[in-house]
């Protein structure tokens, strides 16, 4: 989409020139495109605080869906690439689950959270200590980056789950990645 054309030469330093990429327009556009069937997967933009209606609200309602990668990978091969300055990059989305590396984030998607909730909350998602916390509050959602990924047998995901349980928030694990390789 518009201002977001980095994704594309990203994608193709990642996949390489035999890989068939499909434009999109938005977001939106691109997940559909994967929930339909008709692509394998989506490369969309790193979540920011100035997004006003974020992507990543859309895997409340998407819940084969995972992000499984963060690209570029290799932030230390900026020489080679092909990405035009983008230093932030993108996330995979796929009926993918990301695998364990050693050096990971986990990614928490958590939505239905009123103003009144909005303090307990944030105390309960402080005992993550979380890498970051990205807050839509128009729509009630939370996207919450971790060290490590998640998994619901983690002792620290069940005791979160109780007090968003307690709460009455849904929740629900949305992938992660390996962390990229910096100079």
């Amino acid at each position: 989409g518009k201002g977001q054309q980095d994704l594309w030469d990203i994608s193709r330093d990642y996949y390489g020139n035999g890989t068939p990429l499909v434009p999109c327009a938005t977001a939106a556009q691109a997940l559909r495109q994967v929930r339909q069937g008709k692509t394998e997967l989506a490369i969309l933009p790193l979540p920011a605080a100035t997004d006003k209606a974020p992507w990543w609200r859309a895997l409340t309602k998407a819940p084969e869906l995972l992000v499984f990668a963060q690209l570029p990978f290799d932030l230390a091969d900026a020489a080679r690439a092909n990405w035009r300055g983008n230093r932030t990059g993108g996330w995979a989305v796929a009926r993918l689950a990301p695998e364990p590396t050693g050096d990971d984030h986990g990614l928490l998607l958590v939505w239905g959270v009123t103003p009144k909730q909005r303090g307990p909350l944030r105390a309960a998602l402080e005992a993550l200590k979380p890498v970051a916390i990205h807050n839509d509050a128009a729509s009630g959602c939370v996207l919450v980056t971790v060290t490590g990924l998640l998994a619901p047998e983690q002792k620290r995901l069940r005791q979160l789950a109780a007090v968003l349980d307690e709460l009455g928030v849904k929740h629900r694990i949305v992938g992660g990645y390996a962390v990229p390789i910096a100079k």
